[in-house]
C-alpha cells in the first residue's frame, strides 16, 4: 500500500486545518478516502464527510489514476494543497464546488501577484523567482500547452559531498519535474508552480524545459545562495 494507503489522511487533516469552522465533504480514489476518514478522531469525522465526486466539495488525488477522468494528473478543479517528495506529488486536494473553487482561485491569484511583485531572478519562457529554499516558475500569458513539456532542474552544490550518493558522478542533483506533479495551477491566463530546493549550500542552478530526444526548449542559469 505504501503512500497509496496512508497519505489520504494527511490530505484530510490539511482540509480540517484549512476549514476549522466548516462542515465539508470530500471524495477520494476507491476505498482510500473512507478508510483514512474512519481513523480520524470522532469530532473530525463529524465535520468532514466522504461522498461521491458529483456531490463533494473536494477531491483528494493520491498521485496515480484520477477517479473521474481515468487519466494521470488531470485535476478537475484548482489545487488548494499538496505534498511533494523530491518534487513528486504524493497527494493533492482539488476544490470542486463553485463557491469553494472561486475562493481558491482568488487566493491563488493573490499569491501569484505577491510572488511576481518583485523582479524575477531570471527571465526566459518562464520567469523565475527565488524565496529562500523555494523556486517559483511563473508565466503570463500561459496556456495548457506551455505546461506539457517536462521541466529540468539541476542543482550544483558548493560542496560536492552534499550531493546524494547516486548524483555525485554527475556533479549535480537532478530534480526534474512535471508542472502538474508539483501542484502547479493555471488560472486566468497565468500559471505558477513552486518547487523546494535542498538545504545544502547551492553554487548554481540550471533549469528549463525539454521534450525527450529534442533540444531543450529553453534554459536559464541562476546563481546560488539564498
Amino acid at each position: 500500500m505504501g503512500y497509496w494507503g496512508t497519505t489520504t489522511r494527511q490530505a484530510l487533516e490539511r482540509l480540517l486545518e484549512r476549514y476549522p469552522d466548516t462542515n465539508i465533504s470530500f471524495a477520494a480514489y476507491e476505498y482510500n478516502g473512507w478508510r483514512n476518514w474512519s481513523i480520524l478522531p470522532t469530532a473530525d469525522r463529524q465535520r468532514i464527510q466522504p461522498t461521491t465526486v458529483v456531490s463533494s466539495d473536494f477531491y483528494i488525488n493520491f498521485g496515480r489514476e484520477h477517479l473521474h477522468t481515468g487519466q494521470l494528473w488531470q485535476p478537475m478543479g484548482p489545487i488548494i494543497a499538496s505534498r511533494q517528495v523530491y518534487n513528486n506529488t504524493i497527494w493533492s486536494v482539488e476544490a470542486l464546488t463553485g463557491p469553494t473553487a472561486d475562493a481558491v482561485r482568488a487566493d491563488w491569484l493573490r499569491t501569484y501577484q505577491s510572488i511576481t511583485a518583485a523582479p524575477p531572478a531570471a527571465r526566459s519562457y518562464f520567469d523565475l523567482y527565488r524565496d529562500g529554499n523555494k523556486l517559483h516558475y511563473a508565466k503570463v500569458p500561459c496556456v495548457p500547452a506551455d505546461l506539457t513539456p517536462a521541466f529540468f532542474l539541476h542543482i550544483y552544490p558548493v560542496a560536492p559531498a552534499d550531493l546524494p550518493a547516486a548524483s555525485r558522478q554527475y556533479g549535480f542533483e537532478n530534480r526534474d519535474f512535471q508542472f502538474r506533479r508539483v501542484g502547479g495551477n493555471l488560472h486566468d491566463g497565468k500559471c505558477l508552480t513552486t518547487v523546494e530546493l535542498p538545504d545544502y549550500a547551492i553554487a548554481r542552478i540550471k533549469t528549463g524545459q525539454y521534450i525527450a530526444n529534442q533540444p531543450r526548449l529553453w534554459e536559464v542559469e541562476l546563481p546560488g545562495g539564498r
